[in-house]
C-alpha cells in the first residue's frame, strides 16, 4: 500500500466503495481509504476502522494469512495516527502496539516501516525528541532493506527536517528556494525537504522562507500531509510577522486556524491561538493577547509538550513586558527557558534568550541579562542566525542604556547604547522586507539627542514618526487583520480543551469503550 495518496486516488477508492456490496469484499478498500484519510479526515478514519475491525478480527480467529486478516495491522496503524492527532496519545500507543502484534510481512511488507513512521508522529506530538529520531532511523532501515525508494526518501527527508528544526544551520544560499516551486509538487519528500530548507532560511532570509513555506504547504496538502501543511502555514506567517507585516501574518494564521478547527486536532488549534496571541500584542490588543495566551498555556499544561508550551510562555512574557507587568513576565520567561533547556531546539532557544534578556533588564537584573545575551550571541554566531542579529543588538542597546556596563569591543560611536542601536538597524535593513519598529527609531533619536547631534536625532525622529504612522495604519486602516484576531480570541468557548461533539469520534474496537471523543477548542 502506498504511503500517501493524491485526492484523485482517494476518489477512485471512494468510487470502488460506493459500487461494492457490503461484506468482506470491501474490507481492503475501507482499510486503504482509512489509511489515506488518516490526516485528511481523521474522524472518518476512525469510523472506517470501527466498521472493519469486527470482520478483520473474526477472519483472523478463523484462519491465518488471508487478505482480510492481513488488514489488521494497517487498520490499527491508521487508527494510531488519527488518535494521536486528536491528542489521544495513550490510545494511539495502544493502537500502535496492536498493529505491531499483528504484522503480516507476507501480505503487507511495508507495515513494519510504516509503524516506525507512525511512532515518529506520536513522539513528535508528545515532544519526545530522542524517540522521534530513533523511530525515523528505524523506518529508514526497514525501507532500505525492502528497497522501497519512495518510503526511504520520505523517512530521510523527515530526518533532515527534524535535524533542521532542532539546529538549523545557515544554508549555503537561496538556490533551493528559487528552484523549489519548479519541482514536482506531488512528491511527499519534496514537501518535507522544502519545509526543512524553509526552516533553515527562516533564520537568515525570512521573506524567502515564507515563500518556500507556502510552496511546501501546498505540496504537503496535495499528498495529504495535513500536519506538515498546517505547520508550514504557521511558520510562514511567523516569518512574515517577524518582518512587521501584520495583515499578511494574520491571513496565514487565519487560514491555519480554520484548517485546524476543521481537523479537530486540539494541539494544532492551540498552536494557532498562540500565534494569534502574539499578533494581538503587536496590534496593541494587550488584554486580549494575555487572555488568549493564558488559555493556551492552560491547555498545553494539561497535555505537556515542551516546545509548544515554551512558545506560549514566551509569547505571554512579551505581552506582559509590553504592559509593564515585569515580575509576571520574568516568571513566564523562567518557565519557558526551563522547558527549552530540556529539548534541543537551538533556534527557539536563541530567540527566547534574547527575549529573556530584555525581560531581565526591565526587572533590574543586569547580571542575568548579560549572561542570557552572551549565550544568545554564541548561538547566533555559531549557527549563523542572521535574522536574529537585529533583535540581539536591540536587547544589548536597551541593557547598556539602563545600566553602566563595559564598552563593547570596537565601539566608535559616542555610547554603547548607540553602538548596539545602530547595529540593530543595520542588521535589520539587510533583511528583505524588514520594517524598523518606531520604538527602535525613537530610541536612536533620543540617544543621538543626548550626545548633542540634533541633526541625526531629528532625522531619526522623522523616521520614527513615519514608522508610527505605518504601524497605526496596520492597526487601524487594516481592520481585517484586527477583526480576524479578535474573532479568534472571542470564539473560544470555555477552556481550550473543552470537548466538542464529533460523530466520527465514537469508540472503535481498537480503543477502550470509555474512550473520550476528540477534544477541540
Amino acid at each position: 500500500m502506498n504511503l500517501h495518496a493524491s485526492q484523485s486516488e482517494i476518489d477512485v477508492l471512494e468510487g470502488v466503495l460506493r459500487r461494492s456490496p457490503p461484506g468482506e469484499g470491501v474490507v481492503a478498500t475501507k482499510v486503504a481509504l482509512a489509511w489515506h484519510l488518516r490526516q485528511r479526515d481523521s474522524g472518518r478514519t476512525l469510523q472506517l476502522v470501527q466498521d472493519v475491525m469486527p470482520v478483520v478480527r473474526a477472519s483472523r480467529a478463523s484462519t491465518h494469512g488471508d487478505a482480510v486478516a492481513s488488514c489488521h495491522a494497517r487498520a490499527a496503524l491508521a487508527a494510531a495516527e488519527a488518535s494521536a492527532l486528536y491528542g489521544e496519545t495513550v490510545e494511539a500507543e495502544r493502537c500502535l502496539g496492536d498493529a505491531r502484534a499483528n504484522l503480516d510481512p507476507a501480505w503487507d511488507p511495508q507495515a513494519e516501516g510504516d509503524a516506525w513512521l507512525v511512532e515518529s508522529l506520536i513522539a513528535r506530538l508528545r515532544g519526545q525528541a530522542e524517540r522521534l529520531q530513533a523511530a525515523l532511523r528505524q523506518a529508514s532501515r526497514c525501507f532500505a532493506r525492502l528497497e522501497d525508494r519512495e518510503r526511504l526518501d520520505v523517512a530521510q527527508a523527515w530526518i533532515a527536517f527534524e535535524r533542521t528544526a532542532a539546529c538549523p544551520d545557515a544554508p549555503a544560499g537561496e538556490d533551493w528556494a528559487a528552484a523549489g516551486p519548479g519541482r514536482a509538487a506531488d512528491a511527499a519528500h519534496d514537501a518535507i525537504q522544502a519545509a526543512a530548507q524553509a526552516l533553515a532560511l527562516s533564520c537568515t532570509h525570512p521573506a524567502t522562507a515564507s515563500r518556500l513555506f507556502t510552496w511546501a504547504g501546498e505540496a504537503a496538502h496535495a499528498r495529504g500531509l495535513v500536519l506538515l501543511e498546517l505547520l508550514c502555514v504557521l511558520e510562514g506567517g511567523a516569518a512574515i510577522h517577524g518582518l512587521g507585516h501584520y495583515d499578511r501574518a494574520a491571513r496565514c494564521f487565519d487560514a491555519a486556524a480554520l484548517r485546524a478547527r476543521a481537523t479537530g486536532w486540539p494541539l494544532l488549534v492551540v498552536l494557532c491561538d498562540t500565534h494569534f496571541g502574539a499578533l494581538l500584542c503587536d496590534l496593541g490588543a494587550f488584554d486580549e493577547s494575555r487572555r488568549t495566551l493564558e488559555a493556551c498555556i492552560e491547555s498545553l499544561s494539561a497535555h505537556p509538550r515542551g516546545p509548544f508550551l515554551a512558545s506560549a510562555h514566551a509569547a505571554l512574557a512579551r505581552t506582559l513586558l509590553a504592559t509593564q507587568r515585569i515580575a509576571e513576565a520574568v516568571a513566564q520567561m523562567d518557565a519557558a527557558m526551563a522547558l527549552l533547556r530540556t529539548g534541543d531546539g537551538q533556534r527557539d532557544l536563541a530567540a527566547a534568550l534574547i527575549l529573556h534578556a530584555r525581560v531581565l533588564a526591565a526587572a533590574s537584573q543586569p547580571g542575568r541579562a548579560i549572561d542570557a545575551l552572551a549565550e544568545a550571541r554564541r548561538l547566533v554566531d555559531a549557527r549563523g542566525f542572521d535574522a536574529m542579529r537585529s533583535a540581539l543588538h536591540q536587547a544589548e542597546a536597551d541593557l547598556h542604556h539602563r545600566f553602566a556596563l563595559a564598552r563593547p569591543e570596537g565601539m566608535t560611536l559616542p555610547s554603547p547604547a548607540l553602538h548596539h542601536g545602530e547595529a540593530a538597524l543595520a542588521h535589520g535593513q539587510r533583511l528583505t522586507g524588514w520594517n524598523p519598529r518606531a520604538t527602535l527609531l525613537d530610541f536612536l533619536a533620543e540617544r543621538w539627542a543626548e550626545t548633542g547631534d540634533h541633526e541625526r536625532a531629528y532625522g531619526y525622529a522623522r523616521r520614527a514618526l513615519a514608522a508610527k504612522e505605518r504601524e497605526t495604519a496596520q492597526k487601524m486602516s487594516y481592520p481585517l487583520a484586527l477583526l480576524r484576531v479578535r474573532r479568534h480570541a472571542e470564539v473560544r468557548a470555555g477552556p481550550a480543551m473543552a470537548a466538542a461533539p464529533n460523530a466520527s469520534a465514537a469508540a472503535h474496537p481498537l480503543l477502550p469503550a470509555n474512550r473520550r471523543a476528540p477534544r477541540i477548542l
